[in-house]
């Protein structure tokens, strides 16, 4: 009778762990949490001086670098193609600043399961971290390697593209707002399930 209960325990995990393998494998619901490290190459502010007109200056130092976390929950559209949304969190250590990302994820699988390199395209805005920053906008563009580490669990390598633009205010008159613009490239790594 143990052995009859313990086959049937044995079957039942069995079962269940690949109907969740085959749940989790490129179908239905995904998210993606990473943490990224920037490379930043350009930190431009262009702000007005009058009788002078429009100045840019960069703003990058020789250690200019930002550090994310971000989440982006989605859904496979197929075993090819996900879209998402996503949040997080970028700090810039030279010049100080935060930014917060809220964008649409759209990731391209070169497989249609298992291990694969994977692009992924990024869209959307910044949301002002206080006050004196307005609304700007993120675009992103990369490349990776996805590998299971579980019938449950992916890891995602990769290299992005990454492009802010924002404007801050509360500067002295006479131009009381100043836009900026990063550009990066980032090295992530993430948890996919």
């Amino acid at each position: 009778m143990k052995k009859k209960i313990l086959s049937s325990i044995i079957i039942v995990i069995l079962f269940s762990n690949q109907a969740l393998a085959q749940n989790t494998s490129n179908r239905g619901f995904v998210n993606i949490s990473k943490f990224s490290l920037h490379s930043v190459h350009r930190f431009d502010e262009v702000y007005f001086i009058p009788n002078e007109g429009t100045k840019q200056q960069s703003i990058r130092e020789n250690n200019s670098m930002a550090f994310g976390f971000e989440t982006i929950n989605g859904w496979f559209l197929f075993p090819w193609l996900s879209i998402g949304v996503g949040v997080g969190y970028d700090y810039y250590n030279v010049p100080r600043y935060h930014t917060f990302p809220v964008y649409l994820d759209l990731r391209a699988y070169f497989a249609k399961f298992g291990n694969c390199f994977y692009m992924n395209f990024d869209v959307g805005t910044l949301m002002p971290f206080d006050s004196r920053y307005s609304k700007g906008q993120v675009v992103n563009l990369g490349i990776g390697y996805k590998f299971d580490i579980s019938p449950i669990l992916s890891m995602q390598i990769g290299l992005v593209a990454n492009s802010k633009m924002f404007d801050i205010s509360g500067y002295p008159k006479p131009d009381p707002v100043h836009e900026f613009t990063a550009n990066s490239v980032s090295f992530d790594i993430a948890i996919m399930f």
